[in-house]
């Protein structure tokens, strides 16, 4: 009960004990005086308490909606939003309530999401970076071939490097998360024994820099949404595709591509949650709080630790299954892989003057995390 409640009932209790005083009073105080300063107290307490309990009461929470255009099944969508939209309505006070819309219920276009949140259409959203050409450049760092090995080292690193201010384009939004998919592998229709089997074959990239390393595997790079590699794999209008292990089923790629290469990462996709800038200032104290709390390495771990397990389960999976045959390089067959990614990463370099310095930084991070600093 607040101070306010209780001071007002007690002004209500102390008219009610005036009004049963009038016979003791009345020889001190005229009626007239005595009637109408009781009514006075009754009738303000009475309005105070009924203020109380409609204009002074706590507001209900103010719903904040967090889109992700991905299906309701993906992994990161199922589990992690609905828990950091848990965690922050939780902290929050009862100032404000996060609730996650998936599968596209808010819009649908994945290239759309980072422009309907600029402009104040969504609230929160999951969004791919990569689906604004020029704008986040810096992010592709965990694009580049044998740098990361895991979903969450490039969720870690990629957060590390965004609070040195290293990893701009985002001024305009706040960012809650970063996540790198799991390192991307090559996954086909027709079997792939060796490098050379990938010569002239049509491969979906996804971005821009895992176009190059396509190119440099010698195939021919295809740009494409995740949601239409597995209809067109089914279709040949591809021969296969770089994807993460742990989308496999959620995109149905499982069932459309049955020959994988295991052991070469190639580069992982940058995904980040994002918020509206305006409507985060505009929050009270409790509710940034709130939000400031659960946002960064948390949520970005917690997504990498995420999809490290599923797509751990999803590789022990497939080669279980005697449709599909995994093959991993080692020895030559592996340096081959490594001679003929190499030139992407020089190439890289040399776009910007700040790529050489990013990488440096990047290279410095991920040592200190695998020696556990």
């Amino acid at each position: 009960m607040s101070a306010n409640t209780i001071q007002l009932r007690s002004m209500a209790r102390f008219a009610s004990r005036l009004s049963r005083s009038r016979p003791m009073l009345a020889k001190s105080a005229p009626p007239r005086v005595l009637g109408s300063l009781a009514t006075t107290f009754a009738v303000g307490a009475a309005i105070l308490l009924s203020a109380t309990g409609t204009g002074l009461a706590q507001k209900k929470p103010q719903l904040i909606k967090l889109a992700a255009f991905t299906p309701p099944r993906e992994q990161i969508t199922k589990h992690i939003l609905p828990e950091f939209a848990r965690r922050v309505t939780r902290d929050s006070g009862g100032t404000i309530r996060v609730e996650v819309y998936p599968g596209g219920v808010l819009g649908k276009d994945p290239r759309a999401q980072y422009k309907l949140v600029l402009n104040g259409v969504l609230d929160m959203a999951l969004i791919v970076p990569s689906n604004t050409p020029g704008r986040f450049l810096d992010d592709e760092i965990v694009a580049l071939p044998l740098l990361v090995r895991s979903s969450s080292e490039g969720a870690e690193l990629l957060w590390r490097l965004y609070a040195k201010g290293k990893i701009g384009g985002y001024e305009k939004v706040e960012v809650l998360s970063f996540v790198s998919t799991a390192p991307y592998s090559v996954h086909t229709r027709f079997p792939v024994k060796s490098l050379k089997d990938l010569a002239g074959k049509r491969v979906r990239s996804g971005t821009r820099l895992h176009g190059l390393t396509v190119q440099a595997l010698g195939a021919s790079p295809v740009a494409m949404s995740a949601l239409f590699v597995a209809e067109n794999l089914a279709k040949g209008v591809i021969d296969g595709t770089l994807f993460g292990w742990e989308s496999m089923r959620a995109f149905r790629v499982i069932d459309a591509a049955y020959h994988h290469v295991e052991g070469v990462p190639l580069g992982g996709l940058t995904v980040a949650v994002i918020m509206n800038k305006r409507l985060y200032k505009s929050l009270s104290t409790p509710a940034r709080a709130a939000i400031n709390k659960h946002r960064g390495l948390w949520f970005s771990t917690a997504q990498g630790k995420l999809i490290d397990g599923v797509a751990v389960k999803m590789l022990a999976a497939i080669k279980a299954d005697k449709k599909h045959t995994v093959v991993k390089p080692t020895g030559k067959d592996l340096a081959a892989w490594q001679r003929a990614t190499a030139p992407v990463l020089e190439k890289w370099k040399k776009e910007r003057p700040g790529n050489p310095a990013l990488l440096e930084a990047a290279v410095k991070e991920l040592k200190a995390m695998r020696s556990g600093k």
